[in-house]
């Protein structure tokens, strides 16, 4: 199966360096996201780690950069304005409530039936 992929510019210290990224992630790739960053163990009132969301979509969608996607450190290293920049453009590709749509009918549905009647 092969993904296509997009491109973008973005200023990384003054220069303009190219980010390839994945222009869809795999069902499980999506899964193993949404494992790690959001939890509904009490339906009515779920969890979510937002910041792990931003770095796992970063590590899951982006093919080619100039630092690894894997390694927290060096992106944490990267100026804030090019790392806001990237995930502009990756969470307007990948918008969490697209991943969450198929969860919120889910809990609905729990939710009602654990009402008392």
């Amino acid at each position: 199966m092969n993904i296509s992929t997009k491109t973008f510019e973005v200023n990384i210290n003054g220069v303009k360096e190219t980010i390839e990224y994945k222009s869809d992630l795999t069902f499980g790739e999506v899964q193993d996201i949404l494992k790690q960053t959001y939890n509904a163990k009490n339906p009515l009132s779920p969890t979510f780690d937002g910041q792990l969301y931003q770095r796992l979509i970063m590590e899951y969608a982006i093919v080619k950069a100039p630092f690894d996607p894997k390694d927290y450190t060096k992106i944490y290293e990267l100026p804030d304005d090019a790392v806001q920049e990237i995930l502009l453009v990756l969470m307007e590709q990948f918008p969490l409530g697209r991943f969450l749509q198929s969860h919120s009918v889910m809990l609905k549905e729990m939710s009602l039936t654990n009402q008392k009647p």
